[in-house]
């Protein structure tokens, strides 16, 4: 029988994603460098955010960034991490919001810390880092695209999301939060992935 996990955010209370990706036997964690067994023991940081771009979806066209400068800034702090134990980490930066799978790849290789990103869209602070499309394409529509990475990696990296990264704002869900929500659904119950969402409040857990 498949399980379903919904985990609600309310705040910053982390997330701790690591459940079985399909419908198997088979146990592991999706990472951005290939299939990690579900680890035993040592530290996990269960929701990070290495790099984001706050511009907005219609706006965010490139990284406004050189990739080597940011690789100089972030490798160390993760080091210290490593350092200090921590052996894999979730990073749930979403699409349109400066999602990077590329550069998290090579900061992940470099600093010997294993790391998750994620497919699906982020609806809080009044919709500013949805695209176009969320408004006007169905949830299987929707659903659809975020297939489109967990089978074949985000764009052309070959790189697979491990998990669903929602958001939505205070107040019960609306029609468009209630459409994201729905695709996700959807492809959970084809991919096993395990769905993350931010709610500003406790009200959308009640809807």
């Amino acid at each position: 029988m498949k399980r379903f996990f919904l985990f609600l955010l309310f705040g910053t209370l982390p997330l701790l994603a690591a459940y079985p990706q399909a419908t198997t036997s088979e146990k592991y964690i999706m990472t951005i460098t290939g299939k990690l067994p579900i680890p035993g023991s040592g530290t996990i940081l269960p929701h990070e955010h290495i790099i984001t771009d706050f511009l907005g979806a219609e706006h965010l066209k490139a990284h406004r960034y050189q990739e080597s400068e940011a690789l100089m800034l972030v490798l160390p702090h993760l080091l210290r991490l490593r350092k200090a134990g921590v052996g894999l980490l979730f990073e749930c930066t979403p699409n349109y919001l400066g999602r990077n799978v590329q550069l998290l790849k090579t900061l992940s290789e470099r600093s010997g810390i294993a790391m998750v990103t994620n497919t699906g869209y982020y609806a809080a602070v009044d919709k500013k880092f949805l695209p176009k499309h969320a408004y006007t394409e169905s949830a299987e529509a929707i659903s659809k695209r975020w297939e489109r990475e967990w089978k074949e990696g985000i764009g052309d990296s070959g790189i697979r999301p491990g998990f669903i990264k929602l958001g939505v704002g205070d107040g019960p869900l609306d029609e468009i939060e209630a459409k994201l929500l729905r695709a996700a659904l959807l492809l959970h119950k084809k991919s096993g992935l395990s769905i993350a969402m931010h709610t500003g409040d406790a009200a959308a857990a009640n809807s």
